[in-house]
């Protein structure tokens, strides 16, 4: 029962919220602020499609916009829309090499569409951006065994390998 009631409690203040933002954001649209507070919101009662919506609009006006780009692809994973999510990271990343969440995210969407060499590759752009290139070609490695038919992703996987080997030895010159 008070498991219920708390739900119920946690329903009604992100439907508070709702209001109030939808207020807000009306008079200032473009506001990443509200966005971003808006966008939580509209997860936690699970109303994807009003996220993606309003992402979607920004996303044309602000492309490459941090909290756009990663709001709408974090929204995009929740209503199960992996193939979408993956492709608004793909082009963020593009211009954004270092941003570890947008990485982060990516790993997780790969993971969940079952695309593993391409989990552990991200994966291991995660632990270089951390400075881990050890555990960062660890991940590539085992990546690697899983690439099926894609020539191409294996020499990149194997190039990214050796980058990352060079840092490593760079580091410990230091």
């Amino acid at each position: 029962l008070s498991l219920v009631g708390s739900e119920m409690c946690i329903r009604d203040s992100y439907s508070t919220a709702i209001n109030q933002l939808e207020k807000l954001i009306k008079q200032d649209s473009k506001n990443l602020f509200y966005v971003d507070a808006l966008t939580d919101a509209y997860i936690g009662v699970k109303a994807y499609d009003k996220a993606i919506d309003m992402l979607a609009k920004l996303e044309r006006l602000m492309p490459n916009n941090q909290v756009v780009a990663l709001n709408y692809a974090n929204a995009l994973q929740k209503a199960k829309k992996y193939a979408d999510a993956e492709n608004v990271l793909q082009k963020f990343i593009a211009l954004n090499t270092d941003n570890f969440i947008a990485y982060d995210l990516l790993t997780e969407i790969y993971q969940k569409q079952q695309k593993k060499a391409l989990m552990h590759a991200n994966k291991a752009e995660v632990l270089a951006l951390l400075g881990a290139y050890p555990k960062a070609v660890d991940e590539l490695q085992t990546g690697y065994n899983f690439v099926e038919d894609n020539p191409l992703l294996k020499k990149r996987m194997k190039g990214r390998i050796l980058q990352l080997q060079a840092q490593q030895e760079k580091l410990k010159r230091l």
